[in-house]
Protein backbone atom coordinates (compact mmCIF):
# COMPACT_ATOMS: atom_id res chain seq x y z
CA UNK A 1 0.00 0.00 0.00
CA UNK A 2 3.08 2.28 0.70
CA UNK A 3 4.60 1.67 -2.33
CA UNK A 4 1.62 2.46 -4.58
CA UNK A 5 1.36 5.77 -2.51
CA UNK A 6 4.43 6.77 -3.24
CA UNK A 7 3.78 5.63 -6.79
CA UNK A 8 0.96 8.05 -7.33
CA UNK A 9 3.10 11.24 -5.50
CA UNK A 10 5.56 10.94 -8.10
CA UNK A 11 3.44 10.05 -11.07
CA UNK A 12 0.44 12.76 -9.68
CA UNK A 13 2.78 15.50 -8.10
CA UNK A 14 6.48 15.48 -7.77
CA UNK A 15 7.52 14.80 -11.33
CA UNK A 16 4.11 15.30 -12.47
CA UNK A 17 5.12 19.06 -13.98
CA UNK A 18 3.18 18.50 -16.67
CA UNK A 19 -0.39 17.42 -16.31
CA UNK A 20 -2.93 20.32 -16.84
CA UNK A 21 -6.26 20.69 -16.76
CA UNK A 22 -8.67 23.05 -19.22
CA UNK A 23 -9.63 22.99 -22.69
CA UNK A 24 -9.40 26.55 -23.19
CA UNK A 25 -6.70 29.18 -24.54
CA UNK A 26 -6.67 32.15 -25.16
CA UNK A 27 -4.02 33.97 -27.55
CA UNK A 28 -3.49 37.34 -25.35
CA UNK A 29 -1.39 38.58 -23.03
CA UNK A 30 -0.97 41.90 -21.04
CA UNK A 31 1.81 41.52 -19.52
CA UNK A 32 5.86 41.79 -20.34
CA UNK A 33 7.75 39.56 -18.95
CA UNK A 34 10.76 41.53 -19.66
CA UNK A 35 12.26 45.10 -19.76
CA UNK A 36 12.44 46.23 -23.33
CA UNK A 37 14.93 48.90 -22.54
CA UNK A 38 17.75 49.59 -24.68
CA UNK A 39 16.37 46.87 -26.97
CA UNK A 40 15.79 48.72 -30.22
CA UNK A 41 16.34 52.46 -30.73
CA UNK A 42 12.65 52.14 -32.66
CA UNK A 43 11.24 52.22 -29.23
CA UNK A 44 12.27 55.21 -27.99
CA UNK A 45 13.27 57.85 -30.61
CA UNK A 46 10.70 59.16 -33.67
CA UNK A 47 10.99 57.59 -37.27
CA UNK A 48 13.10 59.34 -39.72
CA UNK A 49 10.23 59.18 -41.85
CA UNK A 50 8.69 62.54 -40.64
CA UNK A 51 6.57 64.55 -42.67
CA UNK A 52 6.73 62.00 -45.41
CA UNK A 53 3.88 60.46 -47.57
CA UNK A 54 3.93 57.21 -46.60
CA UNK A 55 5.58 55.53 -43.65
CA UNK A 56 6.41 51.06 -43.13
CA UNK A 57 5.95 49.12 -39.74
CA UNK A 58 7.13 45.66 -38.97
CA UNK A 59 5.31 43.80 -36.68
CA UNK A 60 8.15 41.74 -35.17
CA UNK A 61 9.10 40.05 -31.60
CA UNK A 62 6.48 41.76 -30.17
CA UNK A 63 7.73 44.63 -31.17
CA UNK A 64 6.24 47.42 -33.92
CA UNK A 65 9.50 48.55 -35.65
CA UNK A 66 10.02 51.16 -35.35
CA UNK A 67 7.52 52.34 -32.96
CA UNK A 68 7.18 55.86 -33.10
CA UNK A 69 6.84 57.15 -37.28
CA UNK A 70 5.81 60.34 -38.70
CA UNK A 71 3.73 60.88 -41.93
CA UNK A 72 2.65 64.65 -43.64
CA UNK A 73 -1.30 64.91 -43.78
CA UNK A 74 -2.55 62.80 -45.93
CA UNK A 75 -0.09 60.48 -45.33
CA UNK A 76 -0.24 56.44 -45.40
CA UNK A 77 1.14 54.02 -42.41
CA UNK A 78 1.28 50.36 -43.58
CA UNK A 79 2.28 47.44 -40.90
CA UNK A 80 3.07 44.14 -41.69
CA UNK A 81 2.93 41.02 -39.39
CA UNK A 82 6.36 38.86 -39.06
CA UNK A 83 5.09 37.23 -36.10
CA UNK A 84 3.71 33.93 -35.69
CA UNK A 85 1.27 34.86 -33.13
CA UNK A 86 -1.29 37.17 -34.43
CA UNK A 87 -1.43 41.06 -33.27
CA UNK A 88 -3.79 43.91 -33.69
CA UNK A 89 -3.19 47.64 -34.75
CA UNK A 90 -5.53 49.54 -32.82
CA UNK A 91 -5.91 53.29 -31.92
CA UNK A 92 -6.08 54.87 -28.69
CA UNK A 93 -4.02 52.99 -24.91
CA UNK A 94 -5.40 49.76 -23.41
CA UNK A 95 -8.26 50.63 -21.35
CA UNK A 96 -9.25 53.71 -22.78
CA UNK A 97 -12.38 55.14 -23.66
CA UNK A 98 -12.81 55.20 -27.71
CA UNK A 99 -9.47 52.72 -28.14
CA UNK A 100 -10.44 51.00 -31.52
CA UNK A 101 -12.65 53.64 -32.57
CA UNK A 102 -9.90 54.79 -35.67
CA UNK A 103 -8.81 51.45 -36.46
CA UNK A 104 -8.80 48.19 -35.36
CA UNK A 105 -7.03 45.24 -37.42
CA UNK A 106 -5.90 42.02 -36.51
CA UNK A 107 -3.29 40.44 -38.23
CA UNK A 108 -2.88 36.81 -37.92
CA UNK A 109 -0.86 35.78 -40.30
CA UNK A 110 2.69 36.44 -41.11
CA UNK A 111 2.66 38.55 -43.84
CA UNK A 112 -0.51 40.12 -43.35
CA UNK A 113 -0.55 43.85 -43.99
CA UNK A 114 -2.74 46.95 -42.61
CA UNK A 115 -2.69 50.24 -44.10
CA UNK A 116 -4.64 53.51 -42.89
CA UNK A 117 -4.49 57.16 -44.47
CA UNK A 118 -4.19 59.85 -41.64
CA UNK A 119 -6.27 62.68 -42.49
CA UNK A 120 -6.07 64.81 -39.49
CA UNK A 121 -2.55 66.48 -37.96
CA UNK A 122 -1.53 65.30 -34.66
CA UNK A 123 -0.49 62.61 -32.20
CA UNK A 124 -2.43 59.23 -32.71
CA UNK A 125 -1.08 56.36 -30.23
CA UNK A 126 -2.10 52.51 -31.04
CA UNK A 127 -1.00 48.88 -29.25
CA UNK A 128 -1.96 45.22 -30.04
CA UNK A 129 -5.43 44.63 -27.95
CA UNK A 130 -4.13 41.01 -27.67
CA UNK A 131 -0.58 41.94 -25.88
CA UNK A 132 -1.18 45.16 -24.58
CA UNK A 133 2.25 46.18 -23.43
CA UNK A 134 3.05 46.87 -27.13
CA UNK A 135 2.69 50.27 -27.92
CA UNK A 136 3.62 53.04 -30.88
CA UNK A 137 2.52 56.10 -32.34
CA UNK A 138 1.97 57.94 -35.77
CA UNK A 139 2.37 61.42 -35.86
CA UNK A 140 0.93 63.41 -38.73
CA UNK A 141 2.24 66.84 -39.43
CA UNK A 142 3.32 68.80 -36.72
CA UNK A 143 3.24 66.71 -34.13
CA UNK A 144 6.20 64.03 -35.05
CA UNK A 145 8.60 65.46 -32.06
CA UNK A 146 6.26 63.75 -29.78
CA UNK A 147 5.60 60.60 -31.07
CA UNK A 148 7.48 58.73 -28.02
CA UNK A 149 5.60 55.36 -27.15
CA UNK A 150 5.51 55.03 -23.15
CA UNK A 151 6.89 51.95 -21.99
CA UNK A 152 4.86 49.34 -20.50
CA UNK A 153 3.58 49.74 -16.92
CA UNK A 154 4.04 45.58 -16.41
CA UNK A 155 7.70 45.15 -17.44
CA UNK A 156 10.10 43.27 -15.18
CA UNK A 157 13.25 42.01 -16.16
CA UNK A 158 14.19 38.75 -15.89
CA UNK A 159 17.54 38.37 -17.23
CA UNK A 160 18.67 37.05 -13.92
CA UNK A 161 17.42 34.60 -11.22
CA UNK A 162 14.77 36.55 -8.63
CA UNK A 163 16.63 38.21 -5.86
CA UNK A 164 17.14 36.46 -2.59
CA UNK A 165 17.25 33.20 -4.13
CA UNK A 166 20.23 30.92 -2.43
CA UNK A 167 19.79 27.50 -4.33
CA UNK A 168 22.64 27.47 -6.80
CA UNK A 169 22.05 27.29 -10.47
CA UNK A 170 23.57 24.06 -12.56
CA UNK A 171 27.19 24.31 -12.81
CA UNK A 172 28.35 26.28 -15.86
CA UNK A 173 24.67 26.62 -17.00
CA UNK A 174 23.37 29.76 -18.55
CA UNK A 175 20.11 31.27 -17.33
CA UNK A 176 18.11 31.52 -20.93
CA UNK A 177 14.04 32.05 -18.68
CA UNK A 178 14.02 32.77 -15.05
CA UNK A 179 10.64 33.89 -13.12
CA UNK A 180 9.00 30.98 -14.48
CA UNK A 181 6.12 29.75 -11.79
CA UNK A 182 6.33 25.64 -12.18
CA UNK A 183 7.77 25.43 -15.89
CA UNK A 184 7.40 22.08 -17.84
CA UNK A 185 7.24 21.27 -21.45
CA UNK A 186 9.19 23.76 -24.22
CA UNK A 187 9.88 23.63 -27.63
CA UNK A 188 11.49 26.33 -30.57
CA UNK A 189 9.12 27.85 -32.63
CA UNK A 190 9.41 28.73 -36.31
CA UNK A 191 10.19 31.86 -35.37
CA UNK A 192 13.23 30.55 -33.60
CA UNK A 193 12.06 31.75 -29.52
CA UNK A 194 11.56 29.13 -26.86
CA UNK A 195 8.27 28.60 -25.86
CA UNK A 196 7.80 27.07 -22.21
CA UNK A 197 4.48 25.68 -20.76
CA UNK A 198 4.38 27.03 -16.70
CA UNK A 199 1.94 24.77 -14.42
CA UNK A 200 0.97 28.34 -12.36
CA UNK A 201 0.04 28.07 -8.90
CA UNK A 202 -3.30 26.24 -7.62
CA UNK A 203 -6.31 27.20 -7.23
CA UNK A 204 -10.22 26.21 -7.50
CA UNK A 205 -11.92 25.37 -11.12
CA UNK A 206 -15.47 25.36 -11.31
CA UNK A 207 -17.32 25.33 -14.61
CA UNK A 208 -20.91 25.49 -13.88
CA UNK A 209 -23.62 25.64 -16.17
CA UNK A 210 -21.78 24.26 -19.05
CA UNK A 211 -23.14 21.64 -20.86
CA UNK A 212 -20.56 21.00 -24.03
CA UNK A 213 -16.62 20.88 -24.09
CA UNK A 214 -17.01 23.65 -26.48
CA UNK A 215 -18.72 25.28 -24.02
CA UNK A 216 -16.57 24.97 -21.68
CA UNK A 217 -13.44 25.71 -23.78
CA UNK A 218 -15.44 29.18 -24.51
CA UNK A 219 -15.82 29.93 -21.52
CA UNK A 220 -12.46 29.67 -20.10
CA UNK A 221 -11.01 32.15 -23.17
CA UNK A 222 -14.03 34.34 -22.48
CA UNK A 223 -12.73 34.17 -18.11
CA UNK A 224 -8.87 34.90 -19.44
CA UNK A 225 -9.68 37.71 -21.75
CA UNK A 226 -11.71 39.41 -19.04
CA UNK A 227 -9.48 38.70 -16.41
CA UNK A 228 -6.74 39.64 -18.30
CA UNK A 229 -7.56 42.58 -20.28
CA UNK A 230 -10.13 44.55 -18.41
CA UNK A 231 -12.31 45.36 -20.85
CA UNK A 232 -15.13 43.69 -22.15
CA UNK A 233 -15.33 40.34 -23.30
CA UNK A 234 -15.93 39.65 -27.44
CA UNK A 235 -19.29 39.36 -28.88
CA UNK A 236 -18.94 35.75 -28.74
CA UNK A 237 -18.55 35.91 -25.23
CA UNK A 238 -21.12 36.15 -22.10
CA UNK A 239 -20.99 39.86 -21.00
CA UNK A 240 -20.73 39.13 -17.23
CA UNK A 241 -18.54 36.70 -16.98
CA UNK A 242 -17.05 35.42 -12.93
CA UNK A 243 -13.54 35.38 -12.84
CA UNK A 244 -11.91 32.68 -11.52
CA UNK A 245 -7.94 31.92 -10.29
CA UNK A 246 -5.91 31.40 -13.74
CA UNK A 247 -2.13 31.36 -13.73
CA UNK A 248 -1.16 28.80 -16.29
CA UNK A 249 0.51 29.98 -18.75
CA UNK A 250 2.41 29.75 -22.27
CA UNK A 251 5.45 31.96 -21.78
CA UNK A 252 7.59 33.20 -25.51
CA UNK A 253 11.33 33.62 -25.41
CA UNK A 254 12.81 35.44 -27.53
CA UNK A 255 16.62 35.12 -28.50
CA UNK A 256 17.71 38.35 -26.75
CA UNK A 257 15.78 37.18 -23.73
CA UNK A 258 12.69 39.12 -23.86
CA UNK A 259 9.42 37.40 -22.42
CA UNK A 260 5.67 37.69 -23.18
CA UNK A 261 3.13 35.89 -21.99
CA UNK A 262 0.80 34.60 -25.16
CA UNK A 263 -1.65 32.22 -23.36
CA UNK A 264 -2.24 33.18 -20.59
CA UNK A 265 -5.58 32.71 -17.64
CA UNK A 266 -5.00 28.65 -17.83
CA UNK A 267 -6.70 26.60 -15.05
CA UNK A 268 -4.28 25.17 -13.09
CA UNK A 269 -5.39 22.94 -9.61
CA UNK A 270 -3.74 21.23 -6.92
CA UNK A 271 -3.41 17.70 -7.41
CA UNK A 272 -2.52 14.83 -5.62
CA UNK A 273 0.30 16.22 -2.42
CA UNK A 274 -0.90 19.76 -3.33
CA UNK A 275 1.73 20.57 -6.22
CA UNK A 276 0.46 22.25 -9.05
CA UNK A 277 -0.98 20.60 -12.26
CA UNK A 278 -1.41 22.51 -15.21
CA UNK A 279 -0.21 22.94 -18.49
CA UNK A 280 2.02 20.19 -19.26
CA UNK A 281 3.73 20.49 -22.79
CA UNK A 282 3.76 22.57 -26.13
CA UNK A 283 4.98 21.84 -29.59
CA UNK A 284 4.73 23.37 -33.17
CA UNK A 285 3.53 21.89 -36.20
CA UNK A 286 4.44 23.85 -38.96
CA UNK A 287 2.80 27.74 -37.27
CA UNK A 288 0.29 25.89 -35.51
CA UNK A 289 1.13 25.99 -31.64
CA UNK A 290 -0.44 22.83 -29.25
CA UNK A 291 -0.86 22.29 -26.11
CA UNK A 292 -1.18 19.32 -23.60
CA UNK A 293 -3.36 19.30 -20.57
CA UNK A 294 -4.72 16.89 -18.31
CA UNK A 295 -8.72 17.30 -16.82
CA UNK A 296 -8.43 18.64 -13.87
CA UNK A 297 -11.22 17.11 -11.04
CA UNK A 298 -11.18 13.47 -12.99
CA UNK A 299 -13.25 10.95 -11.67
CA UNK A 300 -11.53 8.32 -9.61
CA UNK A 301 -11.85 5.38 -11.47
CA UNK A 302 -14.75 3.65 -9.29
CA UNK A 303 -16.97 6.42 -9.42
CA UNK A 304 -19.07 8.03 -13.13
CA UNK A 305 -16.94 10.54 -15.33
CA UNK A 306 -17.47 14.35 -14.30
CA UNK A 307 -15.37 14.97 -17.53
CA UNK A 308 -15.03 18.70 -16.52
CA UNK A 309 -12.35 19.69 -19.16
CA UNK A 310 -10.80 16.50 -20.58
CA UNK A 311 -6.79 15.40 -20.61
CA UNK A 312 -5.76 16.04 -24.03
CA UNK A 313 -4.23 17.78 -26.98
CA UNK A 314 -5.52 21.67 -27.56
CA UNK A 315 -4.74 23.98 -30.53
CA UNK A 316 -4.47 27.23 -29.72
CA UNK A 317 -6.35 29.07 -32.87
CA UNK A 318 -4.82 32.14 -34.49
CA UNK A 319 -8.36 34.09 -33.25
CA UNK A 320 -7.31 33.28 -29.32
CA UNK A 321 -9.81 30.62 -29.12
CA UNK A 322 -8.49 26.99 -27.88
CA UNK A 323 -10.05 23.60 -29.34
CA UNK A 324 -9.85 19.78 -28.16
CA UNK A 325 -8.46 17.97 -30.70
CA UNK A 326 -7.47 14.91 -28.73
CA UNK A 327 -9.53 13.62 -25.74
CA UNK A 328 -6.83 11.54 -24.29
CA UNK A 329 -8.95 11.25 -20.99
CA UNK A 330 -11.85 9.35 -22.88
CA UNK A 331 -9.78 7.59 -25.58
CA UNK A 332 -8.27 6.16 -21.79
CA UNK A 333 -11.73 5.52 -20.53
CA UNK A 334 -12.85 3.29 -23.57
CA UNK A 335 -9.62 1.48 -24.47
CA UNK A 336 -7.78 1.21 -21.29
CA UNK A 337 -4.06 -0.10 -21.73
CA UNK A 338 -3.45 -4.19 -20.94
CA UNK A 339 -2.05 -3.65 -17.93
CA UNK A 340 -4.38 -1.16 -15.58
CA UNK A 341 -2.50 0.23 -12.39
CA UNK A 342 -4.10 0.19 -9.12
CA UNK A 343 -3.79 3.56 -8.86
CA UNK A 344 -5.45 4.17 -12.25
CA UNK A 345 -6.84 7.44 -12.70
CA UNK A 346 -7.67 7.28 -16.33
CA UNK A 347 -3.88 7.97 -17.09
CA UNK A 348 -1.58 11.08 -16.04
CA UNK A 349 0.35 12.86 -19.21
CA UNK A 350 3.39 13.63 -19.55
CA UNK A 351 5.46 14.96 -22.21
CA UNK A 352 4.39 15.96 -26.09
CA UNK A 353 7.07 16.35 -28.61
CA UNK A 354 6.05 17.05 -32.81
CA UNK A 355 7.36 14.73 -35.39
CA UNK A 356 6.68 14.50 -38.81
CA UNK A 357 3.62 15.95 -38.71
CA UNK A 358 2.10 14.27 -36.05
CA UNK A 359 1.79 14.78 -32.22
CA UNK A 360 3.45 12.35 -29.73
CA UNK A 361 2.25 12.16 -26.10
CA UNK A 362 3.64 10.07 -23.14
CA UNK A 363 0.79 9.05 -20.49
CA UNK A 364 2.99 8.26 -17.35
CA UNK A 365 0.27 6.28 -15.04
CA UNK A 366 -0.88 4.29 -18.29
CA UNK A 367 2.35 3.86 -19.50
CA UNK A 368 1.32 4.34 -22.88
CA UNK A 369 2.33 6.26 -26.20
CA UNK A 370 -0.09 7.97 -28.53
CA UNK A 371 0.22 9.75 -31.49
CA UNK A 372 -2.18 12.17 -32.60
CA UNK A 373 -2.44 13.60 -35.95
CA UNK A 374 -4.09 16.25 -36.07
CA UNK A 375 -5.60 16.59 -40.11
CA UNK A 376 -6.32 13.28 -39.62
CA UNK A 377 -10.22 13.36 -39.20
CA UNK A 378 -11.64 13.26 -35.78
CA UNK A 379 -12.50 9.67 -35.64
CA UNK A 380 -8.81 8.39 -36.26
CA UNK A 381 -6.60 11.49 -34.89
CA UNK A 382 -5.75 9.36 -32.36
CA UNK A 383 -3.89 5.78 -31.34
CA UNK A 384 -1.95 4.18 -29.19
CA UNK A 385 1.26 3.83 -30.69
CA UNK A 386 2.86 1.78 -28.30
CA UNK A 387 1.77 0.09 -24.66
CA UNK A 388 4.71 -0.58 -22.24
CA UNK A 389 2.06 -1.29 -19.22
CA UNK A 390 2.93 -4.70 -18.87
CA UNK A 391 6.87 -4.24 -18.98
CA UNK A 392 9.48 -3.75 -16.59
CA UNK A 393 7.07 -4.79 -13.56
CA UNK A 394 4.03 -4.60 -15.08
CA UNK A 395 4.28 -0.40 -14.36
CA UNK A 396 7.42 1.17 -16.06
CA UNK A 397 5.76 4.97 -15.50
CA UNK A 398 6.70 6.89 -19.07
CA UNK A 399 8.49 10.04 -19.02
CA UNK A 400 10.31 12.46 -21.04
CA UNK A 401 10.12 12.11 -24.61
CA UNK A 402 12.50 12.52 -27.90
CA UNK A 403 12.66 11.76 -31.39
CA UNK A 404 16.24 10.45 -32.74
CA UNK A 405 18.13 10.76 -35.68
CA UNK A 406 17.20 7.27 -36.55
CA UNK A 407 13.56 8.62 -36.99
CA UNK A 408 12.55 6.31 -34.23
CA UNK A 409 11.16 8.02 -30.69
CA UNK A 410 12.81 7.26 -27.37
CA UNK A 411 11.37 7.99 -23.93
CA UNK A 412 12.25 7.55 -20.70
CA UNK A 413 10.99 5.97 -17.44
CA UNK A 414 10.64 6.48 -13.51
CA UNK A 415 9.89 2.95 -12.39
CA UNK A 416 7.19 2.17 -9.67
CA UNK A 417 8.07 2.71 -6.17
CA UNK A 418 10.30 1.88 -4.21
CA UNK A 419 12.08 3.41 -7.23
CA UNK A 420 15.35 0.92 -7.28
CA UNK A 421 18.58 3.06 -8.39
CA UNK A 422 19.14 2.17 -11.72
CA UNK A 423 16.30 0.71 -12.41
CA UNK A 424 14.95 3.25 -14.93
CA UNK A 425 15.64 3.08 -18.88
CA UNK A 426 15.35 4.39 -22.05
CA UNK A 427 13.23 2.89 -24.49
CA UNK A 428 13.24 2.78 -28.62
CA UNK A 429 9.77 2.90 -29.85
CA UNK A 430 9.82 2.53 -33.81
CA UNK A 431 7.24 4.09 -36.32
CA UNK A 432 5.41 0.77 -36.25
CA UNK A 433 5.35 0.57 -32.24
CA UNK A 434 7.46 -1.83 -31.70
CA UNK A 435 9.57 -1.15 -28.39
CA UNK A 436 12.77 -1.98 -27.01
CA UNK A 437 15.32 -1.21 -24.30
CA UNK A 438 18.24 0.53 -25.42
CA UNK A 439 20.07 1.90 -22.02
CA UNK A 440 20.02 1.43 -18.09
CA UNK A 441 21.05 2.66 -15.04
CA UNK A 442 19.11 5.54 -14.51
CA UNK A 443 17.07 6.34 -11.74
CA UNK A 444 14.10 8.47 -11.54
CA UNK A 445 14.27 9.59 -14.94
CA UNK A 446 12.02 12.12 -16.38
CA UNK A 447 13.22 14.02 -19.44
CA UNK A 448 15.24 12.81 -22.43
CA UNK A 449 17.37 14.35 -24.87
CA UNK A 450 19.25 12.66 -27.65
CA UNK A 451 22.09 13.89 -29.64
CA UNK A 452 22.56 13.32 -33.67
CA UNK A 453 25.52 11.14 -32.25
CA UNK A 454 22.95 8.77 -30.37
CA UNK A 455 23.80 9.85 -26.93
CA UNK A 456 21.43 9.62 -24.46
CA UNK A 457 20.51 12.25 -22.31
CA UNK A 458 18.93 11.70 -19.45
CA UNK A 459 17.09 14.12 -16.55
CA UNK A 460 16.84 12.62 -13.25
CA UNK A 461 14.64 13.93 -10.80
CA UNK A 462 15.66 13.73 -7.30
CA UNK A 463 17.71 11.17 -5.36
CA UNK A 464 16.29 8.48 -3.20
CA UNK A 465 16.21 8.74 0.28
CA UNK A 466 16.27 5.20 1.97
CA UNK A 467 14.09 5.50 4.79
CA UNK A 468 12.94 9.12 5.00
CA UNK A 469 9.22 9.78 4.16
CA UNK A 470 9.16 10.63 1.17
CA UNK A 471 11.76 8.91 -0.36
CA UNK A 472 12.15 11.72 -2.94
CA UNK A 473 14.96 14.72 -1.59
CA UNK A 474 16.82 17.63 -3.82
CA UNK A 475 19.64 16.28 -6.10
CA UNK A 476 18.55 15.40 -9.54
CA UNK A 477 20.88 14.90 -12.10
CA UNK A 478 21.88 15.11 -15.67
CA UNK A 479 22.88 11.46 -17.09
CA UNK A 480 24.73 10.92 -20.19
CA UNK A 481 24.90 7.29 -22.26
CA UNK A 482 25.22 5.32 -25.08
CA UNK A 483 23.32 2.58 -26.55
CA UNK A 484 24.35 -0.32 -24.22
CA UNK A 485 27.02 2.01 -22.40
CA UNK A 486 27.23 2.85 -18.33
CA UNK A 487 25.80 6.27 -17.81
CA UNK A 488 28.12 9.02 -16.44
CA UNK A 489 26.91 11.87 -14.57
CA UNK A 490 26.79 15.11 -16.52
CA UNK A 491 25.32 17.89 -13.77
CA UNK A 492 24.37 16.68 -10.19
CA UNK A 493 22.70 18.58 -6.89
CA UNK A 494 19.76 19.92 -9.46
CA UNK A 495 16.50 21.26 -7.86
CA UNK A 496 13.60 19.60 -9.50
CA UNK A 497 14.77 19.28 -13.17
CA UNK A 498 11.87 17.32 -15.36
CA UNK A 499 11.92 18.43 -19.00
CA UNK A 500 15.20 18.31 -21.17
CA UNK A 501 15.52 19.56 -24.80
CA UNK A 502 18.61 19.51 -26.67
CA UNK A 503 18.28 22.81 -28.40
CA UNK A 504 18.66 24.14 -32.39
CA UNK A 505 22.25 25.51 -31.47
CA UNK A 506 23.32 21.79 -30.23
CA UNK A 507 23.41 22.97 -26.69
CA UNK A 508 21.38 21.02 -23.87
CA UNK A 509 18.19 22.66 -22.28
CA UNK A 510 16.48 21.99 -19.10
CA UNK A 511 13.31 23.09 -16.58
CA UNK A 512 15.04 23.89 -12.79
CA UNK A 513 12.23 24.08 -9.92
CA UNK A 514 9.63 22.45 -11.92
CA UNK A 515 8.00 22.29 -8.72
CA UNK A 516 7.87 23.89 -5.56
CA UNK A 517 8.43 27.46 -7.71
CA UNK A 518 4.59 27.92 -6.89
CA UNK A 519 5.17 31.96 -5.76
CA UNK A 520 7.78 33.04 -7.31
CA UNK A 521 10.04 32.76 -3.98
CA UNK A 522 11.70 30.02 -6.42
CA UNK A 523 13.60 30.12 -9.61
CA UNK A 524 11.96 28.32 -11.83
CA UNK A 525 13.88 28.65 -14.85
CA UNK A 526 15.50 27.02 -17.87
CA UNK A 527 19.06 26.60 -18.51
CA UNK A 528 21.32 26.04 -21.21
CA UNK A 529 24.47 23.92 -20.69
CA UNK A 530 26.66 22.75 -23.14
CA UNK A 531 26.72 19.22 -23.40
Amino acid sequence: MQSRRWQRFLTAGVILLVIVGIGALLWITITSDSEEEAHDEAMTSPSSQTGASAAAVTIQDFLYKPAAVGVAVGGKVTWTQRDIVAHTVTSGRPGEPGAGALFDKTLPEVGDTYTFDFQQAGTTPYFCRFHPQMLGNVAVGEAVAQAQPSPSPTSRPFSTVPTGVVQSPPPGATLVAGGLTNPRGFTWGPDGALYVAQAGTPGALNLPGTQSVESRVSLLFCEGWTQQTGEPPPALCPQDVPQRLRTGRISRVAADGRQHVIVDGLPVIAGMFGFAEGPASVAFIGNDLYVLMAAENNSPANQAPREELPSGVYKVNQDGTGTLIANLYQFNRTTPPSVVPPDWGWGELYDMIAANGKLYASDANASVIFEIDPAAPAASRVRRLADLSGTDGDHPVLTGLALGPDNNLYVTNLQKAPYPPGGAKVWRITPSGEFSVVATGFTLGVGLAVAPDSTFYVAEFAKIAAGQTPPIVPGGRVMRARAGGTPSVMLESLFYPTVIRRGPDGMIYLTYFSIGADNGTTPGAIYRVAP
